[in-house]
């Protein structure tokens, strides 16, 4: 009889260690996958119907009166119209604008007209390329920085603004050297034209006397 207690209260004991040891085993791993849980960064969730860009931005427009010297540059209008719709749009929009404008502004950094081709032209022109790629990159992220995002197209807003607005300046002074050339060659005409008519009365004189 006390034997069989014996090796009752030992199989009891075995079994209580064997349960004892997997419960702490069972909470030992969900320990570890609740750890790991913390541990793993949230993902950014972007909220596609968020708006970016400036509400106020408008693109300076081309003077009437200058706005056939851009009819041969390649994809000039493309160009103009991406920019006047690129502010204000979801991510989706964005994205799709922000390529657009990388092929746009590449096409024509290529081949300037030379009714347009200045040096200060040029280099305003590379500024928008350079930041229509940037903002590609921006908004193409995995993980869309919304503040870097908003400042890449404030930054194209900028680098398009001061192309147009200098080319603006540029035809601007290209009418005011015509004009003075104008009236350089007015002048001279009007010079030439007493100079003759002096000769003919002297002329006169002589043949009279």
């Amino acid at each position: 009889m006390a034997i069989s207690c014996i090796f009752a209260l030992i199989d009891f004991t075995m079994k209580a260690a064997f349960y004892s040891i997997a419960i702490l085993w069972l909470l030992g791993i969900s320990c570890t996958n609740v750890t790991e849980e913390a541990t793993v960064p949230a993902q950014k969730v972007v909220d596609s119907t968020s708006l970016y860009g400036n509400r106020q931005f408008t693109l300076p427009e081309i003077q009437p009166q200058y706005a056939d010297y851009l009819s041969e540059w390649s994809v000039w209008g493309d160009f103009t119209r991406e920019m006047k719709t690129l502010n204000m749009q979801p991510l989706p929009v964005v994205k799709s604008r922000a390529e657009v404008l990388v092929k746009h502004t590449d096409s024509l950094l290529q081949k300037i007209p030379p009714q347009v081709f200045t040096n200060p032209i040029f280099t305003r022109l590379r500024v928008v390329t350079m930041r229509a790629k940037l903002l590609h990159q921006e908004a193409h992220r995995p993980r869309i920085d919304s503040l870097a995002l908003q400042k890449s197209i404030d930054e194209i807003n900028r680098a398009a603004e001061n192309l147009m607005v200098q080319i603006n300046e540029k035809f601007a002074k290209d009418a005011i050297d015509k004009s003075q050339a104008d009236s350089e060659q007015r002048e001279l005409a009007k010079q030439q034209r007493f100079s003759d008519s002096v000769f003919r009365a002297e002329l006169r004189d002589k043949e009279g006397s």
